[in-house]
């Protein structure tokens, strides 16, 4: 496990991924259950994103895999963990902290939500400066590159 840099996060008392090269500031905190292959799989599709975007990531980024439900701390837990969102998602960003929030049903749709996520970051970070409609598009588009 060269390309991986062990770190533990005593906040959970889980381990938690640093992923390499162009993704080297983003690293996998939250998760319920994680093999070297989803490591690696996230690693691959976050490098190549970023790859493809032409920018770089500017500031550490987290990324939590939850799962995909409204269950308490969930990925769509409107009611308390994410109580400013309004909608279900498969993914969310916060700029105010720096946090990719995915599910984790990895499965061929989730490459897409990915890169669209880290459009969202990459446009962040690079200051962009789009309107919502503009960046949701150009995410939409990012997160279908494949």
């Amino acid at each position: 496990m060269s390309w991986l840099i062990l770190v533990f996060n005593l906040f959970n008392n889980q381990q938690s991924f640093t992923l390499s090269n162009l993704c080297a500031n983003v690293t996998i905190v939250e998760y319920d259950k994680i093999s070297k292959n989803d490591i690696q799989y996230i690693d691959n599709i976050c490098n190549k994103a970023v790859f493809d975007s032409k920018t770089k990531l500017l500031h550490s980024i987290k990324i939590s895999l939850l799962k995909d439900s409204e269950n308490f701390n969930q990925l769509n837990d409107l009611k308390y963990r994410f109580k400013n969102r309004n909608k279900y998602v498969l993914g969310s960003f916060s700029r105010t902290t720096n946090h990719i929030y995915i599910t984790d049903k990895i499965d061929s749709n989730f490459d897409n939500i990915l890169r669209h996520e880290i459009y969202h970051v990459l446009s962040w970070h690079n200051k962009l400066h789009l309107s919502d409609i503009e960046e949701e598009y150009n995410a939409k588009l990012f997160g279908n590159l494949n």
